[in-house]
């Protein structure tokens, strides 16, 4: 037998289900009278595992010393300072693995580790179409109807853009044949070589080059397309908490400078798994990060079949909704860095077929982990919890 062991206890529960009716407990039993008396330090690591051939995995820990007082120890967690859970996606897994080292006044310290599978409450069903469907919807529009929409600084900048993007991809293009047609000592920008000495196409970086900036050409050219009307968030957004209902108009303001002819009004909400990978070799090695939507769903719809121009729009927007869905359907927020973990996004998006859409990113610091957590459950301060935030040392590795 051991000299100490640890495991993870809920009652009825072989693991703990984050959210649930109780916090996760771990029970740490001392096997050998001489650790009595001795110093532990318990260590609570996660890690985001990205589902990939070339991961960039990512990881942090949670670490408190205290004293081995008896035989038997229950150390109760308090879910809401910890803000961790155990969680299986699609691009993304994170884990949680837990660690006792006591000081035994020897070379080596006694070391026991616990793989905990720390699940969240279970997620309502959220939808079956694709996530990237509700979040970023087709966006058919005619260009020649919204450039008539859009003020005359607008229509200009347009044509500054398409102008700059012309000459760029001109030229670029240009050097990617020239490279491409020339010996390795002739070439102006692109090499024949990667760093690591293979072979590469001048030409097909040259393109790869042009993507890139094609791209950022249409985000210029689609935030001057939105200029058709005004739309934003208002500064004081309505109440966040479970249970708290508002009016849809409480939400968003603005007015079309154009008459809008069945537009639709959506809410839309989702997780976002965020990570990265490698890619290239040698010297052409870069990190690649990736935010990936998930469990994406409609939290509200409606079409209006005339929105005047000029007119604040907010006043066809009166229904009473709330954010509790998302507290059902959606995980709460679990960034272990900037760039790995699971993370909320909702917008609020105005979608019409003959301009391009519009879309508002909503703040995601109102969702309160908390507020994700059973609501029948007791008060965190009946629990009899050991609060590790205020004395925890948390490290990002």
């Amino acid at each position: 037998m051991s000299k100490i062991s640890v495991k993870v206890v809920k009652p009825g529960k072989e693991h703990s289900i984050v959210g649930g009716a109780s916090d996760i407990i771990l029970e740490i039993s001392v096997h050998d009278a001489s650790l009595i008396g001795r110093s532990a330090k318990l260590t609570i690591n996660r890690s985001v595992i990205v589902k990939d051939s070339r991961p960039k995995n990512e990881n942090d820990k949670i670490e408190r010393s205290f004293v081995l007082g008896q035989s038997k120890i229950q150390i109760p967690l308090n879910r809401k300072h910890l803000q961790l859970f155990s969680y299986a996606g699609k691009n993304i897994d994170i884990s949680v693995n837990i660690t006792l080292t006591v000081d035994t006044g020897i070379l080596f310290d006694t070391k026991v580790n616990v793989d905990t599978k720390m699940d969240f409450a279970p997620r309502l069903w959220a939808n079956s179409i694709d996530a990237n469907e509700v979040i970023e919807p087709e966006d058919s529009f005619s260009f020649i109807e919204n450039m008539n929409a859009i003020p005359s600084h607008a229509r200009a900048m347009v044509f500054y853009v398409c102008f700059l993007a012309g000459i760029f991809l001109t030229g670029n293009t240009a050097i990617g044949i020239h490279d491409q047609s020339v010996s390795e000592s002739m070439t102006w920008v692109y090499s024949h070589y990667r760093s690591n000495g293979k072979k590469t196409s001048p030409f097909g970086n040259a393109m790869l080059l042009n993507a890139s900036a094609t791209a950022a050409a249409w985000l210029a050219i689609r935030r001057e397309l939105r200029k058709y009307m005004q739309f934003r968030l208002h500064t004081k957004l309505p109440m966040f908490e479970p249970g708290a209902k508002f009016q849809v108009k409480e939400l968003i303001s603005g007015a079309p400078r154009v008459p809008l002819k069945s537009a639709e009004l959506r809410i839309v909400a989702c997780n976002m798994e965020k990570g990265s990978y490698w890619r290239g070799s040698g010297r052409d090695t870069r990190e690649e990060e990736f935010v990936k939507p998930v469990r994406a769903f409609t939290l509200y719809k409606k079409k209006v079949f005339n929105l005047p121009a000029g007119q604040e729009i907010n006043v066809h927007f009166p229904e009473v909704i709330s954010f509790d869905e998302i507290y059902k359907k959606l995980y709460p927020a679990q960034m272990l860095t900037k760039t790995h973990g699971i993370d909320i996004h909702w917008e609020v998006q105005l979608l019409h077929d003959s301009y391009v859409d519009q879309e508002l990113i909503g703040p995601i610091e109102p969702f309160k982990y908390h507020y994700f957590l059973d609501q029948n459950d007791a008060k965190e301060e009946d629990l009899g919890v050991i609060d590790l935030d205020p004395q925890d040392k948390r490290q990002v590795g």
